[in-house]
Protein backbone atom coordinates (compact mmCIF):
# COMPACT_ATOMS: atom_id res chain seq x y z
CA UNK A 1 0.00 0.00 0.00
CA UNK A 2 1.37 3.40 -1.42
CA UNK A 3 0.42 6.94 -1.27
CA UNK A 4 -0.37 9.71 -3.25
CA UNK A 5 -0.17 13.45 -2.57
CA UNK A 6 -0.74 16.46 -4.39
CA UNK A 7 1.03 19.71 -4.08
CA UNK A 8 0.36 23.17 -5.11
CA UNK A 9 3.05 25.16 -4.86
CA UNK A 10 3.64 28.68 -5.11
CA UNK A 11 5.64 30.18 -8.03
CA UNK A 12 7.09 33.39 -7.14
CA UNK A 13 8.14 31.65 -2.94
CA UNK A 14 9.75 29.00 -5.02
CA UNK A 15 11.72 30.86 -7.88
CA UNK A 16 13.00 32.54 -4.27
CA UNK A 17 13.93 29.32 -2.99
CA UNK A 18 15.76 28.61 -5.91
CA UNK A 19 17.68 31.23 -6.05
CA UNK A 20 18.58 31.39 -2.62
CA UNK A 21 19.67 27.77 -3.41
CA UNK A 22 21.50 29.01 -6.23
CA UNK A 23 19.92 26.40 -8.80
CA UNK A 24 17.44 29.08 -10.44
CA UNK A 25 18.80 28.42 -13.90
CA UNK A 26 17.34 28.85 -17.32
CA UNK A 27 18.48 25.35 -18.62
CA UNK A 28 15.78 23.99 -16.13
CA UNK A 29 13.26 23.97 -19.20
CA UNK A 30 11.28 20.99 -17.51
CA UNK A 31 11.77 22.39 -14.43
CA UNK A 32 12.61 18.82 -13.05
CA UNK A 33 15.86 20.32 -11.23
CA UNK A 34 13.84 22.88 -9.30
CA UNK A 35 10.89 20.64 -7.84
CA UNK A 36 13.33 18.05 -7.22
CA UNK A 37 15.27 20.64 -4.79
CA UNK A 38 12.44 21.61 -3.27
CA UNK A 39 10.79 17.91 -2.64
CA UNK A 40 14.39 17.32 -1.18
CA UNK A 41 14.68 20.40 1.26
CA UNK A 42 11.09 20.58 2.20
CA UNK A 43 10.95 16.13 3.00
CA UNK A 44 14.48 14.78 2.93
CA UNK A 45 15.72 13.27 -0.26
CA UNK A 46 14.01 9.51 0.61
CA UNK A 47 10.40 10.57 0.84
CA UNK A 48 9.25 11.33 -2.67
CA UNK A 49 10.77 8.74 -5.48
CA UNK A 50 8.48 9.25 -8.46
CA UNK A 51 6.67 12.60 -9.20
CA UNK A 52 4.94 14.72 -11.76
CA UNK A 53 4.91 18.52 -12.22
CA UNK A 54 2.00 20.49 -14.37
CA UNK A 55 3.68 23.77 -15.36
CA UNK A 56 0.86 26.75 -16.06
CA UNK A 57 1.78 30.04 -16.22
CA UNK A 58 -1.36 31.35 -16.33
CA UNK A 59 -2.12 29.22 -12.82
CA UNK A 60 -1.92 31.04 -9.36
CA UNK A 61 -0.25 27.62 -7.97
CA UNK A 62 2.06 24.72 -9.76
CA UNK A 63 0.98 21.03 -9.17
CA UNK A 64 2.92 18.62 -7.85
CA UNK A 65 1.28 15.11 -8.06
CA UNK A 66 3.74 12.02 -6.12
CA UNK A 67 4.13 8.82 -4.81
CA UNK A 68 5.49 7.98 -1.40
CA UNK A 69 5.90 5.33 1.67
CA UNK A 70 5.21 7.96 3.78
CA UNK A 71 2.05 8.88 6.00
CA UNK A 72 -0.01 12.16 5.63
CA UNK A 73 1.40 12.72 9.47
CA UNK A 74 4.99 11.90 8.40
CA UNK A 75 5.48 14.50 5.77
CA UNK A 76 3.72 17.34 7.28
CA UNK A 77 5.22 16.78 10.61
CA UNK A 78 8.72 16.85 8.71
CA UNK A 79 7.94 19.57 6.58
CA UNK A 80 6.40 21.92 9.45
CA UNK A 81 9.42 20.62 12.03
CA UNK A 82 12.41 20.69 9.48
CA UNK A 83 11.92 22.57 6.87
CA UNK A 84 13.68 26.04 6.60
CA UNK A 85 11.12 28.91 6.41
CA UNK A 86 11.98 30.15 2.78
CA UNK A 87 11.30 26.26 2.05
CA UNK A 88 7.60 26.38 3.93
CA UNK A 89 7.03 29.43 1.71
CA UNK A 90 6.54 27.53 -0.82
CA UNK A 91 3.32 25.47 0.23
CA UNK A 92 0.70 25.80 3.12
CA UNK A 93 0.41 22.44 4.52
CA UNK A 94 -3.47 23.18 5.37
CA UNK A 95 -4.46 24.66 1.85
CA UNK A 96 -1.91 23.11 -0.47
CA UNK A 97 -1.84 19.33 0.23
CA UNK A 98 -4.04 16.66 -0.44
CA UNK A 99 -3.67 13.36 0.18
CA UNK A 100 -4.71 9.60 -0.53
CA UNK A 101 -3.70 6.09 -0.20
CA UNK A 102 -4.04 3.78 -3.12
CA UNK A 103 -4.36 -0.25 -2.21
CA UNK A 104 -2.81 -1.57 -5.18
CA UNK A 105 -3.28 -5.23 -3.57
CA UNK A 106 -6.75 -4.92 -5.33
CA UNK A 107 -4.53 -4.30 -8.76
CA UNK A 108 -4.24 -8.24 -9.73
CA UNK A 109 -5.25 -9.19 -12.81
CA UNK A 110 -6.43 -6.06 -13.48
CA UNK A 111 -6.87 -3.72 -16.77
CA UNK A 112 -6.42 0.05 -16.35
CA UNK A 113 -5.26 3.05 -18.59
CA UNK A 114 -2.52 4.90 -18.07
CA UNK A 115 -0.35 7.76 -18.65
CA UNK A 116 3.67 8.61 -18.11
CA UNK A 117 5.47 11.21 -18.95
CA UNK A 118 8.89 9.48 -19.50
CA UNK A 119 12.44 10.00 -20.67
CA UNK A 120 12.80 6.96 -22.88
CA UNK A 121 17.03 6.44 -22.77
CA UNK A 122 18.93 3.63 -22.22
CA UNK A 123 22.57 3.39 -20.99
CA UNK A 124 25.36 2.10 -22.21
CA UNK A 125 26.68 -0.95 -20.24
CA UNK A 126 30.26 0.06 -19.87
CA UNK A 127 30.48 3.71 -20.30
CA UNK A 128 27.55 4.51 -18.57
CA UNK A 129 26.47 7.01 -21.61
CA UNK A 130 23.11 7.87 -22.04
CA UNK A 131 21.29 8.16 -25.30
CA UNK A 132 17.68 8.42 -26.61
CA UNK A 133 16.42 4.76 -26.69
CA UNK A 134 14.91 5.48 -30.25
CA UNK A 135 18.85 6.45 -32.03
CA UNK A 136 20.05 3.43 -29.41
CA UNK A 137 17.58 1.47 -31.81
CA UNK A 138 18.67 2.33 -34.89
CA UNK A 139 22.90 2.18 -34.32
CA UNK A 140 22.00 -1.35 -33.78
CA UNK A 141 19.45 -2.24 -36.47
CA UNK A 142 20.44 0.07 -39.83
CA UNK A 143 17.36 -1.15 -41.62
CA UNK A 144 14.96 -1.23 -38.95
CA UNK A 145 11.34 -0.03 -40.13
CA UNK A 146 10.08 1.19 -36.45
CA UNK A 147 9.10 4.34 -35.93
CA UNK A 148 10.26 6.02 -32.47
CA UNK A 149 6.47 5.39 -30.77
CA UNK A 150 6.91 1.53 -31.80
CA UNK A 151 10.51 1.72 -29.99
CA UNK A 152 9.39 3.71 -26.93
CA UNK A 153 6.41 1.14 -26.40
CA UNK A 154 9.09 -1.80 -26.52
CA UNK A 155 11.34 0.38 -23.93
CA UNK A 156 8.28 0.70 -21.50
CA UNK A 157 7.29 -2.78 -22.02
CA UNK A 158 10.45 -3.89 -20.88
CA UNK A 159 10.52 -1.85 -17.50
CA UNK A 160 7.18 -3.12 -16.56
CA UNK A 161 8.09 -6.45 -17.31
CA UNK A 162 7.11 -8.98 -14.67
CA UNK A 163 4.46 -6.10 -13.17
CA UNK A 164 1.98 -5.38 -16.14
CA UNK A 165 1.54 -6.26 -19.74
CA UNK A 166 0.77 -3.35 -22.22
CA UNK A 167 -1.76 -3.93 -24.44
CA UNK A 168 -1.99 -0.36 -26.50
CA UNK A 169 0.37 2.37 -26.24
CA UNK A 170 0.55 5.31 -28.14
CA UNK A 171 3.00 8.60 -27.57
CA UNK A 172 0.93 11.78 -28.07
CA UNK A 173 3.63 14.01 -26.76
CA UNK A 174 7.25 14.44 -28.27
CA UNK A 175 10.16 16.44 -27.48
CA UNK A 176 13.70 17.37 -26.91
CA UNK A 177 14.24 19.21 -23.23
CA UNK A 178 17.09 20.30 -21.78
CA UNK A 179 17.38 19.39 -18.44
CA UNK A 180 19.71 21.01 -15.17
CA UNK A 181 21.71 18.64 -13.42
CA UNK A 182 24.70 19.18 -11.56
CA UNK A 183 26.84 15.64 -11.13
CA UNK A 184 29.39 14.85 -8.52
CA UNK A 185 28.66 14.12 -4.96
CA UNK A 186 26.71 16.37 -1.93
CA UNK A 187 29.39 18.69 -0.41
CA UNK A 188 31.61 18.97 -3.32
CA UNK A 189 32.15 21.89 -5.85
CA UNK A 190 29.53 20.64 -8.82
CA UNK A 191 29.61 22.27 -12.37
CA UNK A 192 26.16 22.78 -13.52
CA UNK A 193 25.09 21.04 -16.99
CA UNK A 194 22.41 21.09 -19.41
CA UNK A 195 21.74 17.94 -20.62
CA UNK A 196 19.62 17.63 -24.40
CA UNK A 197 16.97 14.62 -23.37
CA UNK A 198 13.74 12.78 -24.98
CA UNK A 199 10.65 13.31 -23.70
CA UNK A 200 7.60 11.24 -24.24
CA UNK A 201 4.23 11.05 -22.79
CA UNK A 202 2.88 7.55 -23.22
CA UNK A 203 -0.87 6.75 -23.33
CA UNK A 204 -2.61 3.11 -23.31
CA UNK A 205 -3.69 0.23 -21.69
CA UNK A 206 -2.20 -2.03 -19.30
CA UNK A 207 -3.34 -5.27 -17.16
CA UNK A 208 -1.26 -5.90 -13.89
CA UNK A 209 0.00 -9.06 -13.13
CA UNK A 210 1.92 -9.05 -9.91
CA UNK A 211 0.29 -6.11 -7.71
CA UNK A 212 3.24 -6.72 -5.68
CA UNK A 213 5.86 -5.62 -8.21
CA UNK A 214 3.60 -3.42 -10.09
CA UNK A 215 3.46 -1.36 -6.49
CA UNK A 216 7.02 -0.85 -6.47
CA UNK A 217 6.83 0.65 -10.31
CA UNK A 218 4.37 3.00 -8.99
CA UNK A 219 6.49 3.76 -6.04
CA UNK A 220 10.02 4.15 -8.08
CA UNK A 221 8.44 5.62 -11.06
CA UNK A 222 9.85 3.91 -15.13
CA UNK A 223 13.19 4.64 -16.49
CA UNK A 224 16.14 7.33 -15.82
CA UNK A 225 15.31 11.01 -14.26
CA UNK A 226 12.63 9.71 -11.67
CA UNK A 227 13.72 12.09 -9.40
CA UNK A 228 13.40 14.78 -12.06
CA UNK A 229 9.65 14.45 -12.93
CA UNK A 230 9.97 11.47 -14.90
CA UNK A 231 8.34 7.92 -14.65
CA UNK A 232 5.14 8.47 -12.73
CA UNK A 233 2.77 6.05 -14.12
CA UNK A 234 -0.54 7.77 -13.67
CA UNK A 235 -3.66 5.21 -13.74
CA UNK A 236 -7.12 5.79 -15.12
CA UNK A 237 -10.24 3.58 -15.70
CA UNK A 238 -9.77 0.77 -18.28
CA UNK A 239 -11.53 1.56 -21.60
Amino acid sequence: MINMIQLQLKPAPLVNFLSAQGVLHRLDSDNGYAAHAWLCAAFGNQAIKAFRIYSNRNAATLKLLAYTEKTEDELKTAYREFAEPLTQAVLDPETGFAFKTVNSQDFEQKNFGFEVLSCPVTRQSRSGVEKDAFLRHLDHNKESTKDREAVYAEWLADRLEGAATIDTVKMDKFSLVTQLRRPGKPGQKRQTKGLRRPQARLQGQLKVVDSTAFEEKLLKGIGRHKSFGYGMLLLKPAH
